[in-house]
């Protein structure tokens, strides 16, 4: 029996998600992955903006979700890796019915094949960090927005839409910056009637109160939260226009384009491939697609994110998932255009106009995509430069474009190869297990130098969290800024480096062990 269209949609939805799940749950990572991680962990049981459990300006709705699944799972870093892995499905499902509105149901399941495996949203679905909610939040508003585009203000879609807007401030509080002008451009496109702006208005008033009061309540107050939001300045670190210098600048900005081509590499390939193999035809329909009305909202929905980054502040490579998903989307696009381009020259060299049909495009668009999705997991799953760690016997740490490990602290780091590094680490299963493999043998070398924590002491890097979540017991001094951290211990340190440790007498009078760890993108375990 034939499959009615709802049927098959529910088959294809269904088969997407057990997709996603399938292809996470065996390289998620054992240990959370990073300072923000431990941070968002330590704020499911103390949230405290003070203490950066979250830092500012604190993720209200990814702190209350990690918190509701740890109810669940009963194990922090597990509840917010499926919390990662949930946000991915809705991303992947959301992507494929944009793809579908835009251009029919095959560009949707090529959107959402092209999406599941694109090895930088793969990684970042393996681990516990906040930023899926960007690859979810912007996959739904550009399925939204084709939609309203497409068969005007519908009051439901509107709704649907100011409630997602809204929920993604709340998760993702620059979600304000980067989502509003692309929110007031749909509206002021569509014009709904002023009874639905007005219902638009107070449910997202409504919604975004709720998630308000909730953040404030946990901040302890609101006098208590902007105390801690105004002394947030960390995105005046790196640009121009806050003093920075120029060259310091610049390299952010090539790290932000470097992780961008990582991350858009498959997408990439289909465009050469076209432009190589079509030319002027497929230059042509590029013009053609970019002009569109539908581009022009695709490009307001990404611009704010990457002129942010551009001008102002960029860090990790998941910041750039609010921008993948319109990127894979277009190379769907793309993709199903070079597979109607190959079958129209079937067609022309054996002479049969009855040829050019939708079964030989479909066999154009499925030999395309397989190649596609398998370099995509081959990047995901096999060794490559750039993702290797060496262990070595003393749990020094050495990896791939990393001259040494002293580099960093002599002041000799090559800034081109560890901008590498953390692109192909951020975009492999490479990179889970590396930082798995350092934190277990970490935690090892601990545990077996030092059964008793409460006599021990840690002198650690910015990353020093890690200690307060896997060894609360321990006392832990903050290598980086030079005093001690308020979560472990009052006491406080000065005039401390790598090379001088600190005075004998400001140390704990019981301590028996003395750990030293610096934790970047490597780990050197040193016991005194």
């Amino acid at each position: 029996m034939l499959l009615t269209d709802r049927r098959r949609k529910l088959l294809t939805g269904g088969l997407l998600a057990l997709g996603v799940i399938a292809t996470r749950l065996p390289f998620i990572s054992r240990y959370l992955f990073e300072f923000d991680s431990v941070d968002f962990a330590i704020a499911t049981f103390r949230f405290d903006l003070a203490q950066y459990t979250p830092h500012p300006p604190g993720y209200i709705l990814h702190v209350l979700f990690g918190k509701w699944l740890t109810g669940i799972t009963g194990d922090i870093n597990l509840a917010y890796i499926w919390l990662s892995i949930l946000l991915s499905i809705g991303s992947v499902l959301f992507l494929w019915r944009a793809g579908a509105h835009l251009r029919g149901e095959r560009v949707g399941v090529i959107a959402a094949a092209l999406w599941l495996f694109a090895p930088m949203f793969w990684f970042f679905g393996e681990i516990a960090t906040a930023y899926v909610h960007e690859a979810f939040f912007v996959s739904a508003i550009l399925y939204f927005g084709i939609r309203l585009i497409r068969e005007g203000p519908q009051q439901r879609l509107l709704l649907w839409l100011v409630v997602l807007f809204s929920l993604s401030i709340g998760a993702r509080q620059s979600s304000v910056l980067f989502f509003t002008p692309a929110i007031l451009y749909l509206f002021l496109r569509v014009r709904p009637q002023a009874g639905v702006l007005v219902k638009c208005v107070g449910l997202f008033a409504v919604v975004s109160l709720a998630w308000v009061l909730a953040m404030i309540s946990a901040s302890g107050g609101l006098t208590v939260y902007l105390d801690a939001l105004g002394g947030e300045k960390l995105y005046t670190t790196q640009s121009v226009l806050f003093g920075s210098p120029f060259a310091e600048h610049f390299g952010v900005f090539t790290k932000l384009m470097l992780f961008l081509v990582i991350g858009s590499f498959p997408v990439i390939l289909i465009a050469v491939y076209g432009a190589v193999v079509f030319r002027s035809e497929f230059l042509r329909f590029c013009k053609e697609m970019f002009s569109s009305k539908l581009a022009r909202f695709a490009l307001i929905l990404i611009a704010p994110a990457f002129l942010f980054y551009s001008l102002i502040y960029f860090m990790k490579a998941g910041y750039l998932l609010n921008i993948l998903p319109i990127v894979f989307l277009a190379g769907a696009v793309l993709l199903d255009h070079i597979a109607i381009l190959h079958a129209r020259n079937v067609r022309i060299r054996r002479g049969q106009e009855i040829i050019f049909t939708r079964r030989l495009i479909t066999q154009f668009t499925i030999i395309l995509m397989l190649v596609v999705v398998n370099i995509e997991i081959l990047w995901f799953t096999l060794p490559m430069p750039g993702q290797a760690f060496t262990l070595y016997a003393n749990l020094f740490s050495h990896q791939t474009f990393r001259e040494s490990i002293e580099s960093r602290f002599a002041g000799q780091e090559d800034k081109t190869a560890f901008f590498f590094n953390k692109a192909f680490a951020y975009s492999s299963a490479a990179g889970v297990r590396n930082i798995d493999s350092i934190h277990h043998a970490v935690q090892s070398v601990i545990h077996r130098e030092s059964p008793d924590l409460s006599k021990t002491v840690i002198f650690d890097s910015w990353w020093q969290r890690f200690s307060y979540f896997y060894f609360p017991e321990a006392v832990c001094f903050d290598i980086r800024s030079y005093e001690a951290d308020t979560l472990f211990s009052s006491l406080r340190m000065k005039d401390f480096t790598f090379r001088q440790l600190a005075p004998v007498e400001e140390l704990p009078s019981d301590a028996e062990n003395v750990f030293v760890i610096i934790r970047q993108e490597h780990d050197d375990v040193a016991m005194l």
